[in-house]
């Protein structure tokens, strides 16, 4: 099936674990981010071992390839590179349809304190982004 309209997004969230809860028929998110300063003895470059981006989609139809890269600072506003990136494919079997999901990262490189771009994309176009600030201790830099 083709994909019609890119989906809207509703909730874009990143935290460290996201799972759904059958008991409760409800999504848990863990220690939702925008901002990590690392411990006293963590320098930069450094790597985050796992991150979650729970997202929720809707206003789609047809199957869509959802991605999210992660571009470091400096570089989102230029041709970046992707640090990480991760995919998985979802189905809007209708246009009223809501889609909730997580994608997992790993071993994300953080190669300087500053803004993280995590970017949810749709088929290869961007859908929105979340900013994640790293901060050293100490005014580290």
């Amino acid at each position: 099936m083709a994909a019609g309209n890119l989906p809207d997004v509703i909730q874009l969230v990143l935290c460290e674990s996201a799972a759904h809860d059958a008991s409760i028929g409800s999504w848990v998110l863990v220690r939702p981010y925008t901002r990590i300063h690392l411990a006293v003895n963590e320098l930069f470059p450094t790597v985050l071992n796992r991150l979650a981006l729970y997202y929720q989609l809707a206003d789609a139809f047809g199957t869509f390839q959802i991605q999210v890269e992660v571009v470091s600072p400096g570089e989102a506003a230029t041709q970046p590179t992707a640090l990480r990136t991760s995919a998985q494919t979802v189905q809007f079997p209708t246009d009223r349809t809501v889609i909730d999901d997580a994608i997992y990262l790993s071993n994300i490189p953080l190669l300087e304190p500053g803004e993280y771009e995590f970017r949810l994309l749709a088929n290869g176009q961007r859908l929105r982004r979340s900013l994640f600030v790293t901060i050293g201790i100490g005014g580290q830099k």
